[in-house]
């Protein structure tokens, strides 16, 4: 029960489009609430809260119209015990659209969907790492009649993802249209080559940094989630060399 007025209780004429945006932070502010008691069973703050999505406007060339949905979801906070899932939303149910099905219903090329490296929050269990997704809107015979309008939704421009219980920091999210840094919550014109970039955060650190598992950290570092340099910088890692991959540290 929320106090009427208030931003989870919102009042005629107050705006609330996109009003699950607010609703996607509450169980985080529980779960920070809840640490102290509970610490075995909290969850740390979401790079994917909000939600980030942009629902995408335009004609193709036979006059047809589109307006899809693209989701694209950042890493899920660590949990007590584990690390955070990398591009999983959270606390919504909603899956990242695949690029295939969003490059056969508009006319776009997708240039890269990729884990991005350093985007976790270190914790003695690191959040889930988010994403980079970059597009460009075609040209010519393949582009659209016409620019694309864009809405987006996202967030943590200005505020990180916050760590739980020691843990740190996931980064800011970052949106950039047509060369500009922009942010979301509004709607943008993007003509045919014209770019979309969205750095989407990880998931924040649970936990002192310093007490998490060597090998987990070799296992990161091997599979590119973090850089030899940001290992050594947050984990306090002492070997200098890039661990080579192997059975036991890639299985922990």
């Amino acid at each position: 029960v929320a106090a009427e007025g208030s931003v989870v209780n919102a009042k005629f004429p107050a705006p609330v489009f996109a009003r699950t945006s607010i609703g996607n932070f509450v169980p985080e502010t529980i779960f920070s609430a809840m640490a102290q008691a509970l610490p075995d069973r909290v969850i740390a703050a979401s790079g994917s809260t909000p939600l980030w999505a942009q629902y995408i406007f335009g004609r193709r060339r036979d006059g047809s119209q589109f307006a899809p949905l693209n989701a694209a979801n950042g890493g899920l906070g660590a949990r007590a015990g584990q690390d955070g899932i990398s591009c999983l939303t959270f606390p919504v149910n909603i899956g990242n659209t695949p690029v295939e099905v969003l490059e056969s219903d508009i006319p776009a090329l997708v240039k890269r969907r990729e884990l991005w490296e350093d985007s976790a929050g270190a914790g003695r269990y690191r959040g889930g790492l988010g994403q980079r997704f970059e597009m460009v809107v075609l040209e010519g015979d393949l582009g659209p009649d016409g620019p694309l309008l864009i809405g987006f939704r996202g967030g943590r421009y200005y505020f990180p993802v916050p760590g739980l219980l020691g843990g740190q920091d996931g980064p800011n999210g970052k949106l950039v249209i047509n060369g500009s840094v922009a942010t979301g919550g509004g709607d943008a014109i993007v003509p045919p080559g014209g770019t979309m970039m969205c750095e989407i955060p990880g998931g924040a650190g649970l936990g002192n940094p310093k007490d998490r598992n060597t090998q987990l950290i070799e296992r990161d570092i091997a599979y590119g989630y973090v850089s030899l340099a940001q290992a050594q910088k947050v984990y306090g890692y002492a070997c200098k060399g890039t661990p080579t991959p192997t059975a036991a540290t890639l299985d922990v």
